[in-house]
């Protein structure tokens, strides 16, 4: 099903040959599940992520939008003290991948077994 919002991403992107990388900004908490999957089926097999988000998704939506490779918060999220057990709830989410957890020797970037 073709959306209207699918359409006018459509007529913004100037083609999978010239795209590695789709990305949404998300302000306000407008978590739709429509701009997930929109983004998604814009970008047939491209990675897609949240380019700048105002806030973190609940852990509710980060299980329903599963396919985000990464997200940027504005810096002063942290900020606010209710945000910091979201933060912690996201980053420590069996779906996300942390620093920590990546192997960085030999120049050949791996996940930590």
């Amino acid at each position: 099903m073709v959306t209207q919002s699918l359409t006018r991403l459509t007529c913004h992107t100037p083609g999978s040959e010239y795209v590695d990388v789709l990305a949404a900004d998300v302000y306000h908490s407008d978590w739709k599940q429509s701009h997930h999957d929109e983004l998604l089926e814009l970008g047939k097999g491209k990675i897609i992520s949240l380019g700048e988000v105002g806030n973190l998704p609940s852990v509710e939506v980060y299980e329903r939008q599963p396919k985000w490779s990464w997200f940027m918060p504005w810096g002063y999220f942290i900020q606010n003290k209710e945000n910091i057990k979201i933060a912690k709830d996201i980053y420590n989410h069996p779906h996300s991948i942390n620093l920590d957890m990546i192997d960085f020797t030999d120049r050949i970037y791996k996940l930590k077994k």
